[in-house]
């Protein structure tokens, strides 16, 4: 046990000692030697950072970053990882920048640098002009009051996310409606008791009727922001970019090629995003040092994407990834079912022991659906507590009449 406490604290050490050393390093001169910028998202927050019909990643946020790479004279490569693991990622150079609707007070800041504000959503609740609601109205007081909003939107997401997500509002309290017209139509005929909307919407729109009031909490206050690693110096140049993607218009340009913008697809709820997202290193048990949990895709041992196989059949999937973190994953961890069409499986367990800096293989027996066409399933690395983090992964086919199993 002591000998195996020891070595703990020895990884642990050279881990601190590799990260400050990196961080003392001209990380930017380091991107723009190597010409890519490694951009972290988790794609769950349209339309900031999400998937595309394609499956392809867009948003607001990556259209942002993409321009800031491009004036910095870098290619920009998306890699996809859990909300939660963003920090970890960025501790151990996985990524140099992470972003998508990332609220800087809702992650550490003792790890991260952030940049500056790049985009405040001034959201707010309208209420009739005689109601009793009070202006202090409080997060935890919407659980029993009837909320409007404009469904496939922005807000759709931030209610999904922000509230049902972290238990604040049911969601059978919540009411969906294709237009804010509907939803005010709504509050009129007390069928709501409120409306989350924009602050400009309600200017806009309402405010000159004089039949309602506008009340927006600091809770319902979006900051966004990119951030690095502690010390990095990417963080000011990002910023430099940034005032002038402003001053000359394209964030502008690009805001509102999203700001309006409906999903194709109806938005999930996400309970991926907590409030806090404070501990990014593991819990400390019997005495360990804690650690970071970090993963990295490498490769499609068998059935690479595109792989055509006949509907209704099994077929057997490995996945390579890599431990890139200072924890052991024990026999508790394992890869999670996130989204996409249902192959049959929910969890893959690991089961031995991958110590940090090993490659190890999922593999898991899945059944096609009865649907022909592309078919697209996403999974996640969770610690025992139920954490996510790492890259996402993927099966990726295309399902078939055809008699025979083919790649492409």
């Amino acid at each position: 046990m002591k000998k195996r406490f020891w070595l703990q604290i020895s990884i642990l050490l050279i881990f601190l000692t590799v990260t400050n050393g990196f961080a003392e390093d001209d990380h930017l001169s380091a991107v723009k030697t190597n010409r890519i910028l490694y951009f972290g998202v988790a794609p769950d927050f349209f339309p900031f950072v999400y998937h595309n019909e394609a499956g392809e990643l867009t948003g607001l946020d990556i259209d942002l970053m993409q321009e800031i790479g491009r004036r910095m004279g870098v290619a920009v490569e998306n890699i996809e990882i859990a909300y939660e693991g963003l920090p970890a990622a960025l501790a151990v150079h996985q990524v140099d920048v992470i972003g998508g609707a990332l609220e800087a007070g809702e992650m550490s800041s003792e790890m991260l640098d952030f940049s500056r504000i790049y985009f405040l959503g001034n959201y707010g609740l309208m209420i009739l002009g005689n109601s009793e609601i009070p202006d202090s109205i409080k997060e935890e007081d919407l659980y029993w009051m009837r909320l409007g909003v404009e469904k496939g939107g922005a807000m759709d997401q931030f209610v999904k996310t922000k509230l049902i997500g972290r238990g604040l509002i049911d969601f059978q309290q919540v009411i969906y409606f294709d237009t804010v017209a509907e939803a005010v139509d709504a509050l009129n005929w007390n069928e709501v008791d409120l409306i989350l909307m924009a602050r400009n919407t309600y200017k806009r729109q309402y405010e000159i009727d004089g039949s309602y009031r506008f009340i927006s909490p600091e809770w319902l206050k979006e900051n966004y922001a990119f951030a690095s690693y502690k010390g990095s110096n990417l963080i000011p140049e990002i910023n430099r970019l940034l005032d002038l993607i402003m001053a000359d218009g394209t964030a502008q340009k690009l805001a509102g090629k999203y700001g309006n913008l409906i999903s194709s697809h109806p938005i999930a709820v996400s309970p991926d995003r907590p409030e806090e997202n404070q501990e990014e290193m593991s819990s400390a048990k019997n005495g360990e040092e804690p650690c970071l949990n970090a993963m990295r895709f490498l490769a499609d041992v068998t059935v690479p994407d595109g792989t055509k196989i006949p509907r209704d059949s099994e077929f057997e999937k490995t996945w390579r990834v890599y431990n890139i973190g200072t924890c052991t994953w024990t026999k508790d961890y394992f890869l999670k079912y996130k989204d996409g069409a249902s192959l049959g499986v929910q969890r893959i367990p690991v089961v031995e022991e991958v110590h940090p800096g090993s490659d190890y293989e999922f593999t898991a027996v899945f059944k096609t659906p009865s649907e022909t066409g592309m078919t697209r399933t996403s999974w996640q690395m969770m610690t025992p507590e139920g954490k996510s983090f790492g890259q996402t992964i993927w099966v990726n086919i295309e399902v078939t009449d055809d008699g025979l199993s083919k790649s492409n």
